[in-house]
Order: structure tokens, then sequence, then C-alpha cells
């Protein structure tokens, strides 16, 4: 059992929107066959505790789009994206523009704009997620880490919106 990739780990193909259902299921299913109670010998229970706690992580981590992302770029033995700081003009730019819109929105407290400008933050990440699947199907590891930048600058923002 590979613990190091949570997709083979659990079965799942690589993806950032996880199914849900899919992986709690698979979660069960290892903590069941793993668990620590299952070891009466201390040295064994110790290991299956080892064991437990590094499936539970792996499994948060792909609860979220984030950390799926994250762990793709695992795959391909590149830096997780909190461990990267990049200053792309262009991205800095685009979210500039939009946060300066959200603000103005908010300032006219205009809701249907607030919600417009939702759906095409949205579609912008739906693109981005699409370009990083493309490019782990490719193996550009360039391209990854472009993508999963833009990816954690927009997800960021999109939180202050909701």
């Amino acid at each position: 059992m590979n613990t190091n990739n949570p997709f083979e780990l659990f079965d799942l193909e690589p993806c950032i929107h996880m199914n849900r259902a899919q992986l709690d299921k698979a979660f069960q299913r290892i903590q069941l066959l793993y668990h620590p109670d299952k070891h009466a010998c201390p040295i064994d229970k110790q290991a299956a505790l080892t064991l437990s706690a590094k499936i539970a992580k792996q499994y948060a981590a792909l609860k979220t789009p984030l950390g799926c992302l994250n762990a793709i770029l695992k795959l391909h033995s590149l830096d997780t994206i909190e461990d990267k700081t990049n200053n792309d003009m262009e991205i800095m730019q685009e979210i500039f523009a939009m946060q300066e819109k959200l603000i103005d929105l908010k300032a006219k407290d205009d809701t249907a704009g607030i919600k417009q400008l939702s759906y095409a933050l949205a579609e912008r990440i739906a693109a981005i997620e699409s370009a990083f699947m493309l490019a782990h199907e490719n193996n550009n590891t360039s391209e990854l880490k472009k993508q999963a930048i833009r990816f954690s600058y927009f997800i960021k923002f999109q939180k202050n919106i909701a």
C-alpha cells in the first residue's frame, strides 16, 4: 500500500474535486483494515496507529480542492502550493481588479453584481482546473506549477466573496 499517494491509497483517479461519497467509503474501508484496535501486540498496535494517522491525513487532504491539487503536484514531485511564492503579474493584476470590483460592489450593496462576479470567478476557476488537469495528463510540470498558483490565488479570492 502506497500511503504517499492518496489517490492510489484510496483507489481513486486524480482530480481536483473528489466525489465525497466515494472518498468517505474508501476511507472507512481502509481504516477498518488497518485500525489500531485490531492489534493486541503493542508494537503492532503502535505501527497501526501511525499508519492510521497517515491515512487520516491523506483523507483530510483530499477533502478540499486545494488539497487535491497539492496531492497531484506531489505525484509529479513538485512542491505543494503552500511552499511556493510567485509574483505572476498577470494573475496579480487580474485578482487586484476583481478585488477592486468586489469592494465597489459591496460599497454599493449591489448583490446582483456580486453574484455576477461570483459566477465569473467560478468560470475562471473551472478553466484553471481544466488547464491544470490537462497539464497533469500531459506530465507538463511547468504548466502544472503555473495553473496551481493561479488556482490558489483564485480560490483564496473566492472566499472573500462568500
